[in-house]
């Protein structure tokens, strides 16, 4: 097995992809890495530019896609993208406030198996609401966490503390009682609106496995590593092919960089198939972190009882 040092400057296959493919969103969270909120439009990246980036990731070996935001599900032609990205045979997640989902959408999540994740913060409504700076959205959200379980689909849900009476363990418990297996927990990150929170430099505020085979498309077309590494553009697809940005120097000088800046802290190592901290059991088909790298720790998806 290779070492941090000797894979510093080798970019591994991207075979995850975030697509963000609007900046919008109906609700204004006070931690917001994008700093979403309504009226922002939907980016420069029009429907056949996000077709053709979408094959592009597949056919240099992207296996997974997860489509976010903003709230991607008010993009206008968010059905018609995912039902492209469906055609590849591409595995689909949804990251979704679960506001407002229609019955197309919902038809589509069923038919194609996506998968869905959302946030929830509290299982405070009033405390909710004010994170999210909407009234109703814990109701909506809540409402719409049980459908997705009743329809059997694969569900995961984030939590980020940012409040000391958010009660986390309270509100896990309770997503725990309705059926909810998958309930990761992360802190507030200095990244977009969550620099009202906490200010760190941009290479903190990450958490160290931006550069495990993973890229972001923006609804500008901006290129990162992930979507909380912002100050590091790799490349636009409005000037170039995301295949050439993947495999470009900019994306190899990066992955370099932001590799030795991980080795470097402290508590921090590079989980390969026979660290001890790693699940050996650990399937590699499992989505969509669950491969050679993983951290089960650390990855809430990464569960080896899981099937395809």
């Amino acid at each position: 097995m290779l070492t941090v040092l000797e894979t510093k400057g080798v970019t591994p296959q991207t075979t995850f992809a975030w697509l963000e493919i609007t900046p919008s969103c109906q609700l204004h969270c006070t931690h917001c890495y994008r700093e979403s909120m309504p009226g922002l439009g939907h980016g420069k990246l029009g429907f056949d530019q996000w077709k053709q980036a979408i094959a592009s990731l597949q056919a240099q070996g992207t296996r997974y896609v997860q489509f976010i935001g903003g709230e991607p599900t008010i993009h206008p032609h968010f059905c018609e993208l995912l039902e492209y990205a469906a055609s590849l045979d591409l595995h689909i997640e949804v990251y979704t406030n679960l506001v407002s989902i229609t019955s197309r959408m919902w038809e589509q999540f069923t038919q194609h198996q996506v998968r869905i994740a959302t946030s929830f913060y509290t299982d405070n409504p009033a405390i909710h609401d004010e994170i999210t700076g909407v009234t109703g959205s814990y109701h909506k959200t809540l409402a719409n966490i049980k459908k997705v379980l009743d329809r059997g689909l694969k569900l995961r849900v984030g939590m980020v503390k940012m409040r000391d009476d958010q009660d986390i363990e309270s509100a896990k418990a309770m997503l725990t009682d309705l059926g909810v297996k998958k309930i990761g927990v992360d802190r507030a990150r200095g990244v977009g609106r969550g620099t009202q929170l906490l200010q760190e430099d941009p290479i903190s505020a990450l958490c160290g496995a931006c550069t495990k085979g993973k890229a972001v498309i923006t609804a500008n077309g901006e290129v990162y590593n992930c979507i909380m590494s912002r100050s590091f553009v790799l490349g636009n697809v409005l000037q170039e092919d995301i295949a050439t940005i993947l495999n470009g120097t900019t994306m190899q000088a990066t992955t370099a960089m932001l590799n030795t800046a991980f080795a470097a802290r402290p508590d921090w190592h590079d989980c390969g198939p026979d660290d001890q901290d790693c699940d050996p059991e650990c399937d590699p088909k499992d989505w969509p972190d669950c491969n050679p790298d993983c951290c089960p720790a650390t990855v809430a998806d990464c569960e080896p009882s899981e099937d395809e």
